[in-house]
């Protein structure tokens, strides 16, 4: 364990987190996804397991670093200090980790808010209501600087740029896409209201996607150059409504306003929630950077197998997120593991997120399947870096 360190600035916190990233290239995120994209190969597998565990992790199970103390007065720096400081966390697990802070915002309803529909707190900040799209046209255009949760987003912007020197990236909110907003707006309308209104389905997509992509650029403009995260220049669109359409929707009602997005940005990653469906349409039609693909347990839509995403990928540039629940046991889980490790051998642009239930894999199981990928890995691709 390291000896407990006692913070006292924004500068020390930095320094700290620097250390440790520099120490711990095993977990370094933004080299593994840097590398990723530029199909280079790295040494490390880099790998995410989050086991939904928030009990105090035992000493045992505890790595490099610890934590330090911050005693500092209270203050906004403090309070960014903190947050320098438990970004580190995920190292205490094994996990990866980077430096930097995000924009603020409340979640997936984040840009619900610009349409003037406040979030219910108590539904994990989900839309209080919906309106139809009639009423939502109806409504005067959102102001997008001064819009919903805008404003909030802006004062932490400029509080993170007054206290934190320039390079420390400062990354977007949850910013969806423009047809998973939709869907929160106007709510099952936005699936019927193609068919039976297709004008005012037509004109209040047209808004939707007017408003998000200048609310994306609004924000990258208070950030600046100088703080921009990397990965917010190829921007998250999050397809999860999507599953409940079909390709033919898709094709005819949401792939016109995916490419105006991508008229303004254009590489995208796509979340496609699992949905195999939407992994295809979306691969298919729009300039994809990276995308998802894996298993999960409980999925409305039929999901994605990782082997057959990275055949429909071929040879196109495009990142693989290996995006998995773990099956129960530790046999079981290396196996999934290892076949997915075995694929990097011909596909150099994968990364690697899992996730399980602490009944399912215990803090235990996790780090001796941690242990044997790392291991798995050093053996089979190490002479790649030599």
């Amino acid at each position: 364990m390291s000896e407990l360190k006692i913070i006292g600035s924004m500068e020390e916190a930095l320094a700290f987190a620097r250390e440790q990233i520099q120490a711990h290239p095993d977990r370094d995120l933004g080299a593994a996804k840097e590398a990723a994209l530029a199909g280079r190969r790295r040494r490390y597998p880099v790998i995410n397991i989050n086991s939904g565990d928030s009990s105090p992790l035992p000493e045992e199970f505890q790595l490099d670093p610890v934590i330090p103390d911050l005693q500092m007065p209270p203050s906004p720096a403090a309070d960014l200090a903190r947050d320098v400081l438990n970004g580190l966390r995920p190292l205490h697990q094994g996990n990866p980790a980077g430096i930097g802070f995000g924009a603020g915002g409340r979640g997936t309803g984040t840009f619900a808010t610009l349409f003037g529909i406040p979030l219910n707190p108590e539904l994990n900040n989900a839309p209080a209501f919906t309106l139809s799209m009639d009423e939502l046209l109806k409504a005067p255009h959102p102001d997008v600087p001064n819009a919903g949760l805008m404003p909030e987003m802006r004062a932490r912007i400029e509080l993170i740029r007054h206290h934190v020197p320039a390079g420390v990236p400062i990354g977007l909110p949850d910013i969806q896409g423009p047809f998973n907003v939709a869907h929160m707006l106007a709510g099952e309308e936005v699936f019927y209201g193609a068919l039976t209104d297709p004008d005012t389905y037509h004109r209040f997509m047209d808004r939707v996607t007017g408003v998000w992509i200048e609310a994306v650029q609004t924000l990258l403009g208070w950030i600046g150059k100088e703080y921009e995260n990397p990965s917010d220049r190829i921007p998250r669109l999050r397809e999860c409504s999507v599953n409940l359409v079909s390709p033919e929707f898709y094709e005819e009602f949401i792939l016109p306003y995916d490419l105006r997005v991508a008229s303004v940005f254009p590489r995208l990653e796509v979340h496609p929630c699992t949905g195999r469906h939407v992994f295809e349409v979306t691969l298919k039609n729009l300039p994809v950077a990276q995308i998802e693909a894996g298993w999960m347990e409980g999925v409305c839509a039929s999901f994605m197998p990782v082997e057959e995403a990275l055949v429909r990928i071929g040879e196109r540039p495009v990142v693989l997120m290996v995006f998995e629940e773990l099956p129960p046991g530790l046999d079981g889980a290396w196996t999934v593991v290892k076949r997915h490790l075995d694929l990097y051998a011909d596909h150099p642009r994968m990364l690697y997120s899992y996730f399980t239930k602490p009944h399912k894999l215990n803090r235990a199981m996790i780090r001796e399947l941690r242990q044997r990928a790392e291991t798995y890995w050093a053996e089979r691709y190490s002479h790649d870096m030599d």
